[in-house]
């Protein structure tokens, strides 16, 4: 049984965040098809949009801080080739949740939409409006999305697959907890 080991709370932090940030992503962006009102729409896609730049930022400090928190072996006693899957699947993960944002803004930018970042300031474009790399932006971007979502739920599958059936602590390690005690500080 693997030990009362658990990842720091940044970490554990910036894990929750991401994935309340890709639900409201996808949420909005899905959510679009249920109105007709173009204001509606438009709001939608403009929060999906503004998320997508926000998931970027959270990805970037996420990479900052394993670098600075390090990674805690949770999984030592898995068998070498499930921790090597298991290394592969969270590389994805983070490829995926760089190259799906930065795939829309590429299509935002060649659509010539401007993302304003909650009214703040705007995101500047990375090129200039082209109806030929939008569209091929466009179907990069809903793939590597649908690649993410099958990651994620695979992701989730595995959480409950170490929770129910090898009855390890590696999902515990990652969960949030009212105690300000972490043992890996």
């Amino acid at each position: 049984m693997i030990s009362q080991v658990r990842h720091h709370k940044v970490t554990i932090g910036f894990h929750w965040l991401t994935f309340a940030l890709l639900c409201v992503s996808f949420a909005s962006v899905l959510a679009r098809d249920l109105f007709e009102d173009k204001a509606i729409r438009s709001l939608l896609m403009s929060v999906h949009r503004e998320i997508g730049i926000v998931v970027l930022v959270i990805v970037a400090l996420r990479l900052l801080a394993r670098l600075k928190f390090y990674v805690v072996a949770v999984n030592a006693e898995l068998p070498k080739s499930v921790q090597k899957i298991s290394a592969l699947v969270h590389g994805i993960l983070y490829l995926l949740l760089v190259a799906v944002p930065f795939s829309g803004w590429l299509q935002s930018s060649a659509s010539g939409k401007i993302i304003s970042f909650f009214g703040l300031f705007n995101i500047p474009s990375l090129m200039a409006k082209n109806k030929v790399l939008k569209e091929q932006f466009s179907e990069v971007h809903e793939a590597l999305a649908y690649g993410l979502l099958v990651l994620v739920g695979l992701h989730i599958l595995a959480a409950f697959w170490h929770y129910y059936i090898r009855k390890d602590r590696v999902l515990q390690a990652m969960l949030p907890t009212r105690s300000t005690e972490n043992k890996s500080s």
